[in-house]
């Protein structure tokens, strides 16, 4: 289901698909769509959420893994880095990016998601 609001969101954008594309797409019912999300915004905040945080927790793996093993410097951590967000930002997603940064212009829930989630990587950062 939400691999379907996903490829929506990369391919139109947040305003040109609908709720029914999405249950449509991924072959569900309008009533199980309503019972975990209330709204479109809501299926994009959890998008977001999910992808943002995915990216937390692979700098956090990485961090880790470089931590426990002291197996890199500064600069191979920093490569990790980039190489994390190059795939975010110019991966397949990449439309994604635009849109959801847009949307949190305009939308304060999906603001404060992203805000959460590069708080928790600033943290990361910080250690």
């Amino acid at each position: 289901m939400l691999d379907a609001a996903a490829s929506y969101l990369v391919e139109w954008g947040t305003e040109d698909w609908f709720v029914l594309d999405i249950e449509l797409a991924s072959n569900t019912s309008r009533g199980v769509l309503y019972h975990r999300f209330k709204n479109k915004e809501e299926i994009i905040q959890r998008i977001t959420q999910d992808n943002l945080g995915a990216l937390a927790d692979k700098i956090a793996t990485n961090f880790k893994r470089h931590k426990d093993h002291g197996d890199a410097d500064l600069r191979q951590k920093i490569g990790d880095l980039m190489e994390l967000t190059d795939t975010i930002t110019l991966g397949p997603g990449r439309a994604m990016s635009v849109h959801v940064w847009s949307l949190t212009l305009t939308n304060p829930t999906v603001n404060q998601t992203v805000l959460a989630c590069f708080k928790k990587i600033r943290l990361l950062l910080k250690e």
